[in-house]
């Protein structure tokens, strides 16, 4: 496709003004028509994995046989993320005379990147170029889009910069009628627009692009990027319509740059709001984090505020952010980033010299946000804690009585993955933990002779002993709550460990604490 591209690039670069023909200027200012699929996944298929700032790349098939490619390229995120990767089993409700979608559904849902990620199909059935349509979704299918394709590449590559899902269908026509329904959001009418101008260009083996289609779509950046200027200059201007026009006049460089037709005027545009945008909307996201517990607020922040310093040229794409405003974020970070795991148990066991007792102890584990790395903005959140209030009691028929107990390690408490929603409320959705057990020992003593060693260490352990690797223990199972106590869970153990025989039910709570 790079004739194509070069001969766009030759006429927009020999033409004197733009041309100010818009045969349908409606599709910009009408109100939305979503176009609303319903798509489902193939959970069998599903591939899970945390991905970082230094990126990965993931191979998928699904049950027919198409095979998928996903690539998070270094600096796409600037903290661990985890991501789950679905291929599409069915979807219903497209145009007529589109096929099934062939592709991935991707959560968490609206995760926006920094750099856009790349999804490569390699279908079964091959599909002709100018037969694609390549789909882009919320969700499980809302508010349906076509993405811009990379045109330079042989074979079906759809870059992108935010989930849910990205697929590929087949179109049996060339008109599909798209312009029956408008997304809601700018950025994707434009694309979805510009992808049916070019489809007929696409189709042909020559690839060479008409002087009507080369202005057209010029016409269509143009009246877009006019559009986000007048939402940001005009009175009442709220963080919301700062974020739109920001995501917006990135989507639109980004659609320029592929389409080789990228000018000054975005990037000035873009300039234009780039201070408004943070001076307005960094205190509402810190105080929404504040409010919520909801860390990854400031995180999906930093990846949009770092990604519009890339397209407009003031960042170098190595995800490093302006160093006045990474102290300021950073501070919010920390902040915000402070939590407490609270541990409450009560169990029952017996030993191998058939001595049986109670044991009840609880934990109050501070995490704090820590970061490992700062000019990325990569951190962990983690702490540990003695157990206090330890009660052990026992009960035997012999002359066993108790004379103590002791602590040995403290509790300790990492946090994989804290995700809230990301609607108005942001309500806790899910959690990932890993706790390192407390040691507790007790002594006991007959006649007044101790024995040493104690005679019953880590109880509380042995009974969780099938959920745990080593002394590492990953419970799962979170019932989300609401804030300050943002998830809670009731965990019933049973196991006997070197004669040890063990029963202990805790509650865990995980309480935002920041101020």
């Amino acid at each position: 496709m790079k004739l194509l591209r070069t001969a766009f690039l030759l006429a927009i670069l020999a033409t004197p003004a733009l041309s100010q023909t818009d045969p349908e200027p409606g599709w910009l200012t009408d109100p939305p028509n979503p176009l609303n699929l319903t798509v489902t996944g193939d959970q069998t298929g599903a591939v899970e994995s945390v991905v970082g700032h230094e990126g990965g790349r993931f191979e998928l098939e699904d049950a027919a046989g198409n095979r998928f490619t996903l690539s998070f390229p270094e600096g796409a995120l600037l903290t661990d993320t985890l991501i789950t990767m679905t291929p599409i089993a069915t979807s219903e409700g497209l145009p007529e005379g589109a096929s099934p979608i062939i592709g991935l559904l991707l959560q968490p849902d609206g995760l926006r990147l920094a750099r856009d990620a790349v999804l490569e199909i390699r279908p079964a059935a091959a599909i002709a170029p100018g037969d694609r349509l390549h789909w882009g979704f919320y969700g499980g299918g809302e508010d349906a889009f076509l993405h811009i394709p990379d045109l330079d590449a042989e074979g079906i590559v759809i870059p992108f910069d935010h989930f849910s899902g990205v697929g590929v269908s087949i179109a049996d026509r060339m008109n599909m009628q798209l312009d029956r329904w408008r997304q809601s959001a700018l950025e994707d009418r434009v694309s979805t627009r510009i992808v049916e101008r070019l489809r007929a260009t696409i189709r042909d083996e020559g690839g060479v692009i008409s002087w009507e289609t080369s202005m057209a779509i010029e016409d269509d950046l143009r009246l877009a990027r006019d559009g986000y200027r007048r939402l940001t200059e005009q009175q009442g201007t709220t963080c919301d319509d700062l974020k739109r026009a920001a995501n917006g006049i990135i989507s639109i460089i980004r659609t320029a740059i592929s389409l080789g037709v990228a000018t000054d005027s975005e990037q000035e545009l873009f300039t234009s709001i780039w201070d408004k945008y943070w001076t307005r909307c960094f205190p509402e996201q810190t105080q929404i984090c504040l409010n919520t517990g909801d860390i990854n607020t400031l995180v999906v922040f930093a990846l949009s505020y770092e990604k519009q310093r890339q397209l407009v040229g003031i960042a170098d794409h190595t995800g490093m952010l302006d160093p006045h405003i990474a102290a300021d974020l950073r501070q919010a970070m920390e902040r915000c980033g402070r939590y407490k795991l609270e541990v409450r148990a009560d169990g029952r066991w017996r030993d191998p010299s058939d001595v049986a007792g109670n044991l009840s102890f609880s934990a109050d584990v501070p995490l704090r946000l820590e970061f490992i790395d700062l000019e990325t903005l990569k951190f962990e959140i983690y702490g540990e804690a003695p157990a206090t209030d330890v009660n052990v009691t026992f009960k035997d028929s012999a002359c066993w009585q108790f004379h103590g107990h002791r602590n040995g390690s403290p509790m300790k408490a990492k946090i994989r993955s804290l995700e809230f929603r990301r609607d108005e409320g942001h309500g806790p959705l899910r959690m990932a933990i890993e706790m390192t057990a407390p040691e507790i020992f007790a002594s006991i003593s007959c006649d007044g002779y101790q024995m040493e060693p104690p005679m019953s260490p880590m109880v509380w352990a042995v009974a969780h002993v099938a959920e745990r690797t080593g002394e590492v223990f990953r419970p799962a199972h979170w019932k989300p709550g609401s804030h300050p106590r943002l998830f809670t869970m009731d965990w019933t153990g049973q196991a006997v460990d070197d004669g040890l025989d063990a029963t202990d039910t805790t509650t865990l709570t995980l309480v935002h604490i920041a101020q």
